[in-house]
């Protein structure tokens, strides 16, 4: 079959911005064993074709109970750099089980998030669209000041249609990628799925400072479709 010449010239496009990310930024893994999970937290890490999917543990009302807690929250099991600033980008997706849950896009150790929930709202939150796939990113400058912004469509740098945008300041500049979710009302019927995530130190290509190249990233994550069963 002739590919016609206006989709070879996307196609080229395309590989090359993949070829630029891909030498100036950090793609993580997305295998269980890449990633740990925060103390008390035992819902299963499992591998599928979009990703990592992160199943909730049994309801537990957000609270200890028994040496658990339901939902999940994961690290990045290596640490990253960010003291000359940068950019942390994650595709993820959820799934609240059609009932409540509270989502915690961290991104990055020491950030402060409000809850962003599936279902309905509790006390102001932001309810997310489910079984689809967003686009939060970190924006941190060399002081530690960030921007985090959580879109759909595309990333924030790319004009996606802002959910959520929060600033503050982070204490330190090493850490690790995070994400969490709780009080997950559906038990392991509530899910997360990560489908990209990766970290672009000041100077990447794909960083505000290094000209922008989010839609790279925007291309890799959304190829193929949708998520499982989405």
């Amino acid at each position: 079959m002739m590919i016609p010449k206006t989709l070879a010239i996307v196609l080229v496009g395309l590989v090359g911005s993949v070829a630029g990310l891909a030498a100036d930024c950090i793609s993580l893994p997305l295998a269980p064993q890449d990633w740990q999970q925060a103390e008390f937290h035992h819902g299963s890490l499992e591998p599928i074709p979009d990703g990592l999917l992160l199943r909730g543990d049994a309801w537990t009302n957000a609270r200890n109970q028994s040496g658990r807690i339901d939902g999940n929250h994961v690290r990045s099991a290596s640490p990253f750099d960010l003291r000359g600033g940068g950019d942390v980008y994650l595709v993820f997706g959820v799934d609240g089980g059609g009932q409540y849950m509270a989502v915690f896009p961290l991104l990055f150790s020491g950030v402060s998030v409000p809850h962003l929930t599936t279902h309905h709202s509790f006390r102001g939150s932001v309810v997310l669209p489910e079984k689809q796939w967003l686009y939060a990113q970190l924006h941190v400058d060399a002081s530690g000041k960030y921007q985090l912004t959580v879109c759909q469509n595309t990333f924030f740098d790319q004009d996606g249609r802002v959910l959520l945008d929060r600033t503050g300041k982070l204490t330190s500049l090493t850490g690790r990628v995070e994400f969490a979710f709780a009080d997950n009302y559906a038990g392991p019927d509530a899910f997360v799925v990560i489908r990209k995530a990766m970290v672009c130190p000041s100077g990447s290509r794909c960083t505000r400072s290094g000209g922008g190249d989010g839609g790279g990233l925007e291309s890799v994550a959304t190829a193929g479709g949708g998520g499982p069963n989405w």
